[in-house]
């Protein structure tokens, strides 16, 4: 479930078949620990059949059986107990298992949250979550409890912010951002990520988990963009339903008209040139302390949803870089109805004979 497999350079079927061999052993004289392999595995096979959810629950009883003071077992316990749809069973041995483990792992609250969760206690699953992300800020399940759960209260700015906490851990590995459903919006540099709800168990906690999700613009945006692709340096270019592409000229017309611009680019580019009096809202990860990002909350700060506002990266070469038509796609998905992206920016501004401004 952490991608150890890669860990060993292996490839994963391969370390499936060694994992298999060495369970097939421990089982001849078991442990609690073995059972509860055994009952991950069995939980794994759950996109075939929804009954090695049940099969999971019983050997990780099996677990349980051979020492009822044994908290991973437990702990394992319970998580079969929420993937098989049966919260408030899996709360019981929870609350056991952290008792036994006062030095519990963060996994301890994120089997936790999720029994609260499943009980529709979203209040207090929300601050489990928090709690387990404070202990393992680089685990991304619980992020994605903690938004659904956000949902399900009708937080959905607090949605938001979670999910996109959630795609900068996974940006800084290479991974792209999260998305309901499998979409077409990535040119080579970001990489489709849809959930895999399956990892929540049966089909009932899987659309519990949804039904806190659909709302969020942070998981919806990727359906406004669309990639076209040339061969080619510079040929690609994007579409966003819902925002229009402008050339420098008409930039111009709007920035004498006093139409606020808002610059995505990192702080490095940021400072080579930018568009005089620009607001900076980097849309990635700075080392600057309590820099204000690109977020629903910073942008709302700035202009309201009926403002004009133009979207750009100051990116001074030839090619196109499509994180302005990204988080243009995000205006929208925010509400706001008239956002324009200029594309190209700051080298169509220096084109045009237009000034640009630097920082030391």
């Amino acid at each position: 479930e952490n991608d150890w497999a890669f860990d060993l350079d292996m490839p994963s079927s391969r370390a499936e078949e060694f994992a298999n061999s060495h369970l097939e052993e421990a089982l001849k004289d078991p442990t609690p620990l073995a059972h509860v392999v055994q009952s991950k595995i069995f939980a794994s096979y759950g996109s075939f059949s929804e009954s090695f959810f049940e099969d999971a629950v019983a050997e990780a009883r099996k677990a349980v059986a051979l020492d009822e003071n044994d908290a991973t077992a437990l702990a394992g316990l319970a998580d079969m107990l929420i993937r098989a749809n049966r919260p408030d069973e899996a709360l019981v041995e929870i609350e056991k298992a952290l008792r036994l483990d006062p030095h519990h792992p963060p996994s301890y609250l994120i089997i936790l949250g999720a029994a609260q969760f499943g009980m529709t206690d979203y209040e207090r699953a929300a601050e489990t979550f928090g709690r387990a992300i404070k202990r393992n800020p680089k685990n991304e399940l619980p992020y994605i409890y903690l938004a659904s759960a956000f949902g399900h209260l009708g937080l959905l700015e607090e949605a938001d912010d979670t999910i996109e906490w959630a795609n900068e851990i996974r940006n800084l590995v290479g991974l792209g951002e999260l998305s309901l459903r499998e979409t077409t919006a990535y040119s080579t540099d970001r990489f489709d990520a849809e959930i895999e709800f399956i990892q929540f168990g049966s089909r009932e906690v899987q659309d519990l988990v949804r039904a806190g999700l659909v709302d969020i613009a942070a998981l919806k945006w990727q359906y406004l963009v669309t990639v076209h692709v040339v061969l080619g340096p510079g040929n690609s270019w994007h579409e966003v339903e819902g925002a229009t592409f402008i050339d420098a000229p008409t930039a111009k017309l709007l920035h004498d008209k006093g139409v606020k611009f808002i610059d995505t680019s990192s702080e490095g580019v940021w400072k080579s040139g930018h568009i005089p009096g620009a607001i900076h809202l980097p849309a990635e990860r700075t080392n600057k302390p309590n820099q204000v990002r690109y977020r629903r909350s910073t942008l709302q700060e700035i202009a309201d949803i009926d403002e004009e506002i133009v979207i750009y990266y100051a990116y001074p070469s030839e090619v196109s870089y499509s994180g302005a038509a990204w988080e243009a796609a995000k205006a929208v998905t925010w509400g706001y109805r008239n956002v324009y992206v200029l594309d190209r920016a700051t080298r169509a501004w220096r084109d045009a004979g237009y000034p640009i401004e630097t920082e030391d």
